[in-house]
């Protein structure tokens, strides 16, 4: 399931997403959705959003600090981040549930085009 979550997280947000072959959707065997769900919004919670030049220090357990730049950066345009919102909003009318913390949040005020991604 790690190996999953790590596969689930490299096609759906690298290149924040943004291009043709980016996973949209997951289909995950019966008895391991919760699971699966919960792990990658926890991977998604400790990601750091914010403009692609941010900088963090990252410690990682490791013992030594390192810096690592923003993982999740803004959406090319207001009219992505529009369009997320209204889905996530579809979704949620329907029933579906937001897991992580602050998912579908934008970041910066409302033209702003970073968006914090929602596992539903």
């Amino acid at each position: 399931l790690s190996r999953a979550i790590d596969q689930a997280i490299l096609g759906a947000l690298s290149f924040n997403g943004q291009r043709c072959t980016a996973l949209k959707l997951f289909f995950i065997p019966k008895g391991y959705g919760q699971d699966f769900s919960r792990r990658l919004a926890q991977r998604i919670e400790n990601m750091h959003v914010g403009l692609p030049w941010q900088t963090w220090s990252d410690e990682e357990g490791s013992g030594t600090d390192k810096t690592v730049y923003s993982h999740i950066t803004p959406l090319p345009g207001k009219k992505r981040t529009d369009l997320m919102r209204r889905l996530i909003d579809d979704a949620v009318s329907k029933g579906a549930k937001i897991i992580n913390k602050n998912g579908g949040e934008i970041i910066g005020g409302s033209e702003s085009t970073l968006m914090v991604p929602a596992v539903l």
